[in-house]
Order: structure tokens, then sequence, then C-alpha cells
């Protein structure tokens, strides 16, 4: 019985926010959103996670779901715990997996022999981190969360780099090894949380890092990059026709920090770009898939249950998304905290300007 209600509560939730799913929708992400709740209070949460339930919470907030607010901040809270200061001030967040190449927080991030130490911090955690504390803001109010995504993402900016006119590079990470090389998923997730903080903050700043991002991103679309690496790294310069057919579960990220930006910010290229990005996974342009694990390519039916295939349903205003979104829902997937986020974002009325 606690469990319809649970399911009824969540219905009658996200009708508010926009339409009303339906009902096996519904009770997944109930229990996805049971599970995204669970997760800060783990003995040992850590990045990426937390960051995916914050979103979740975030998302469910903006769909209509209000006591979604606590999932958000006590997830945002715990991020807050973890950020790394150097020089007196945030500046993002470090790797915290089990994987290391000389001790705990150490990393081979480039699996080119190189180590980064423990203190390093790195743009895939920091921009799901920032994203997330911009978007605590708008759900609580309280500024303290948006002003250290600020502050994480200006420090950001200054050591970004300009490879073509108006686009903007931000490191992957803050190591030696890890500059003047460029990651195109990393950038457009460190772009999407400008793009949240220029939201809850009215930054300027923000705005232009999130414009240069989108600059960059057009022109790896020019010269159908479908790649982790952008045109500009060193790896994709050595190697162009590879590693521009290097199509993988990275592309996800590199569709929604664009649909983020161009929904936030009103910028046209950017939601033309998101789309077109989502085109290219589902269809595994420029790439051979037919073989591919589950791990590197969400898209075929046997892959439904991974984490990356629910990835239409960010795109729920687009027909032919939603059209992909509703065969994966079909084969009812186990959800957690970016599973709920994915699904519920594509619901809240904000994006309802997706398709355009």
């Amino acid at each position: 019985m606690r469990t319809w209600f649970v399911v009824l509560g969540l219905t009658l939730a996200l009708a508010v926010g926009g339409a009303s799913p339906p009902a096996d929708e519904a009770a997944l992400l109930a229990a996805g959103k049971r599970s995204a709740a669970a997760y800060p209070a783990r003995a040992n949460p850590v990045l990426p996670g937390l960051a995916y339930s914050c979103l979740a919470g975030a998302a469910l907030f903006d769909s209509g779901d209000r006591s979604a607010a606590a999932l958000t901040r006590a997830s945002a809270d715990l991020i807050m715990g973890k950020v790394r200061m150097k020089g007196g001030a945030p500046a993002g967040w470090s790797y915290e997996g089990a994987e290391n190449c000389a001790g705990p927080g150490t990393s081979d991030a480039f699996n080119d022999g190189s180590c980064n130490s423990g203190d390093t911090v790195y743009g895939f955690q920091t921009g799901l981190a920032a994203a997330c504390l911009a978007r605590a803001t708008l759900v609580t109010g309280d500024g303290r969360y948006a002003r250290t995504a600020q502050a994480v993402l200006r420090r950001w900016g200054r050591a970004s780099d300009a490879p073509c006119p108006g686009c903007l590079a931000f490191q992957p990470g803050d190591s030696p090894n890890d500059q003047h090389r460029y990651i195109r998923n990393v950038n457009l997730l460190l772009g999407m949380a400008a793009a949240w903080t220029w939201t809850a903050t009215d930054d300027p700043e923000m705005r232009r890092l999130a414009a240069g991002v989108v600059r960059l991103e057009a022109r790896e679309a020019q010269a159908k990059n479908f790649g982790y690496f952008s045109i500009f790294d060193p790896k994709h310069r050595a190697s162009p026709e590879r590693e521009s057919a290097r199509l993988e579960n990275h592309f996800p990220f590199i569709a929604k920090g664009l649909l983020d930006i161009g929904v936030l910010t009103g910028n046209a290229e950017a939601r033309a770009l998101a789309r077109r990005a989502m085109d290219d996974y589902l269809a595994c342009r420029g790439a051979n898939c037919a073989r591919a694990p589950c791990s590197r390519w969400a898209g075929a039916e046997a892959c439904w249950q991974t984490p990356q295939a629910l990835t239409p349903c960010f795109f729920r205003a687009v027909p032919r998304f939603a059209a992909a979104c509703e065969r994966v829902l079909a084969h009812k997937p186990r959800l957690g905290g970016y599973q709920v986020w994915v699904i519920a974002d594509g619901r809240a009325p904000r994006f309802r300007d997706a398709g355009r």
C-alpha cells in the first residue's frame, strides 16, 4: 500500500510540472528516486554518484515534485564538503575511484603512463558537481551553492584555451599532464555547469564560457568528428581518421551539455547541435558499432539496460527522440540517480523548447 501512495504522489507531482507520466514510468521513477535518495546516506558516497543524485533531485523538483528538494540539498551539502581548496579558494573536485597509478586518488587519466597526483581536480567531476550546486541554489534558494560553483568555474575559465576564434576549451584537469588536452564531453559538462551557474547568478562570465564551448563544438560538428578527443587535441591530430570514428558512450554528455546551454541561454545553435549529437549517437554515425560492447555504445536493443540508453529521454520534446525513449522504457530498466535525472529533466517544463 505504501508503494502505491509513493507512486501516486510522484505521478501527481510530475503532473503539476509537466505531462503526467504513464503509470509504469511513474513506478520506475518512484523506485529510482528511492535509489537516488539512498546514495548520499551510504558510508562513502563519491562523485559522480553524488552529482547524479543531486541532479535527479533537481530534475524531479523542476518537474513538480517539491519533496525532491531534500535529495538535492543532501547531495549538494556532501559535494560542498568535498570541494578541494587551492590557494585558499575552491578549485574543483578530485577523482575518488579505486583505480590508481601511485596510491589513492592518483590517476593515469589518459592511459599513457603519466600519473596525476591525488590533489588533481578534474573537469568531469567538476562539471557535474558545479552543475549540481548551481541547480541546488535554484531549488533551495541557498546562494552558497552557486557561489561555490561560480568561483570554481571562474578559475577553470582563467586556465582555458582558445584553440579557434571565439572557441573555449577547458583543460580536463589541473595537472601538468592535462595541459592543452581537449576532451569533448568534459568540455560540455563544464559548459553546462557554466550555463546553470549563469541562470543562478546572472554572472555574464558564465554565459561567455558556455558560448565559447558551443563555438568549439560547432567546429567539431563541421569537421564530422564523432570522437572522444577534440580535433585540436594532440591525439586526434596524430590520427584524425581513427579518432573521428571513436563514437562512444561519452556522446550523451555532449548532447545534454549542448541542450542545457541552448535552453538556458537561448542559444539556438546549441539546441540544433544538441539534436544533431543525439541523432549521431543513436545512429552510431562515423563508427562501426555492430560489435561494440554496451560499455561503448548503448544504442542496440541488447544494451537498453545500460544507463546511456535512456539519453533520448532528455529530448522528450522532440518526437523522434521521445519514441526512442519510450522503446527503452518499455524494457523497464533499473533506475538510479543518473537515469532519474535523464527522465525527469526530459519532462521538466523548461526543456519544452528542446525541439526548436
